[in-house]
């Protein structure tokens, strides 16, 4: 399907797969600066709870804004019959997509949440980054094309900075690793998802949906695990900061920016995550880097930059379509002479 080839977008505007990517990237660094105050957080309340008030807050932002944006739209939704019958076509087929993939969304963080009890925070940022690999990997089974050169040697780069950054020895497969690995596949999934639904739906219905169904599948995990619920009032910033800019505009602009860009620029951009916290460790919290860390820093961004500025010079060398049509014309015109 046209509209679902996600490298279809590059090639009719690549500009606005750029901007894209650069918004991608701003929403990596928000989520490389929670790395600290998350930490702070869940030291004073558990982690389902602290997803749960995390997502309720992200949800209810977004709900109040798809309110507030909405009311025009309903004055003319309730003046013809006809608009009622497409609207309500269009918010179910919203609502189905955006419940699989907010249940995909539960799944990564429960599985990362449940993982982190047992696993150093290193190694699980470390397999958690392995959706670097497996979403290219899959895209062509899920798109039809496959991957060009520059785009692997990126993933390469990004996995490798991932291995100097976060790696641990010694090395043992333990049962967190698993659970871990499972948010791996979970958040692959999620972008890929992003990427197939994006283009056909509205993203702010989209995310406060997606986001809600995080909220109550958190809800049922704290109730399950962490009972009784507490919230310390220490957390309530960290909670507004994070559930406002690090998830509702965070993943509304991911909804928005994967209608423009792959998924495979999108899971390399994520990879940067642990380099942005780092920054911020830096200087929130006097963390340094060793020496093995800056080369997985370098090896990230270099990976960033191996699938960001390559392309450019393959679209340098792509003749515009319409030249191009204009060929084909020209040609049928002679033919038909």
């Amino acid at each position: 399907m046209r509209q679902l080839d996600p490298d279809r977008s590059r090639t009719r505007n690549p500009l606005r797969e750029f901007q894209a990517d650069l918004l991608l990237l701003t929403v990596t660094l928000i989520w490389g600066s929670t790395f600290v105050i998350v930490k702070g957080a869940i030291a004073e309340t558990p982690p389902f709870t602290f997803l749960f008030v995390r997502f309720s807050v992200a949800s209810g932002f977004l709900f109040a804004w798809l309110v507030v944006s909405r009311r025009s739209r309903l004055r003319q939704v309730g003046r013809s019959s006809l608009i009622q019958d497409e609207e309500a076509i269009r918010q179910a087929r919203t609502t189905a997509r955006a419940l699989v993939t907010g249940l995909v969304l539960f799944f990564a963080y429960a599985t990362q949440t449940i993982g982190l009890l047992t696993v150093d925070a290193g190694k699980a940022a470390f397999i958690t980054g392995f959706s670097v690999v497996l979403v290219p990997a899959v895209t062509p089974l899920v798109f039809g094309h496959r991957q060009d050169v520059w785009v692997w040697v990126g993933v390469l780069l990004a996995t490798l900075g991932l291995f100097f950054m976060s790696f641990q020895l010694p090395f043992a497969v333990e049962w967190g690793d698993l659970w871990v690995m499972a948010c791996a596949l979970g958040f692959a999934a999620h972008i890929l998802l992003v990427a197939v639904f994006s283009p056909s739906v509205d993203p702010l219905e989209f995310t406060a949906i997606q986001l809600a169904v995080v909220s109550v599948g958190s809800l049922a995990g704290a109730l399950l695990l962490e009972r009784p619920v507490r919230v310390h009032l220490r957390t309530v910033p960290a909670i507004v900061f994070t559930g406002i800019f690090a998830t509702s505009v965070a993943f509304l602009v991911q909804a928005w920016a994967q209608r423009y860009t792959s998924p495979t620029h999108t899971a390399v951009i994520f990879s940067a995550e642990p380099v942005f916290g780092a920054v911020f460790a830096w200087l929130l919290a006097g963390e340094t880097l060793t020496l093995r860390e800056t080369v997985g820093a370098a090896c990230i961004l270099g990976g960033i930059l191996m699938t960001e500025v390559l392309p450019v010079f393959e679209f340098s060398r792509v003749r515009p379509i319409g030249a191009v049509r204009g060929e084909q014309e020209e040609d049928g015109s002679k033919s038909g002479a």
